[in-house]
């Protein structure tokens, strides 16, 4: 997707999960990853934030993803990105892509089991879960061919 919208002329970002070697693979901006310096910026200026969430805060700490979400998304906003192309972390229903308020495709990749025991107990679940990313007037992509599976995608779109 980012080389596609790239190739269109478009500016834009990605995020990576997980990165291969090192932390800023996570993030890039047409060719470029993010530098050791932009990342040290940008956490430098959420330092300070994160610490005042910890202080006061009644909810939980934030995950790593939900940390490094934010890292990427103010790296957009420094880089004026006009599209992103944004990996949801592991589930769809709860996840911190949600804060989001406009996707413009939703893409669902096969249901695998690398996920039991996070978000499910079987593929069916699991699905559910990821579903959760769908959102209504946005149109929606899969691989999947599960039939059982496919119902559960369709089931939620139909929600939305």
């Amino acid at each position: 997707m980012h080389s596609i919208l790239q190739a269109s002329g478009k500016t834009v970002g990605s995020t990576y999960s997980p990165h291969p070697t090192i932390i800023t693979e996570r993030w890039k901006v047409g060719n470029n990853y993010m530098t050791k310096k932009e990342f040290t910026e940008i956490v430098g200026y959420l330092k300070p934030k994160l610490d005042e969430y910890i202080a006061k805060t009644p909810y939980d700490m934030l995950s790593f993803f939900e940390v490094t979400e934010a890292i990427g998304l103010l790296f957009f906003v420094r880089k004026k990105v006009r599209w992103a192309v944004m990996e949801v972390a592991c589930g769809g229903r709860t996840d911190s892509s949600n804060i989001i308020p406009w996707k413009d495709a939703a893409i669902i990749t096969n249901i695998g089991v690398d996920h039991i025991g996070v978000l499910g107990r079987n593929k069916a679940e699991i699905a559910y879960e990821k579903a959760g990313i769908i959102k209504r007037g946005v149109p929606v992509f899969t691989q999947e061919r599960d039939k059982k599976i496919l119902e559960i995608i369709k089931r939620e779109c139909k929600k939305q």
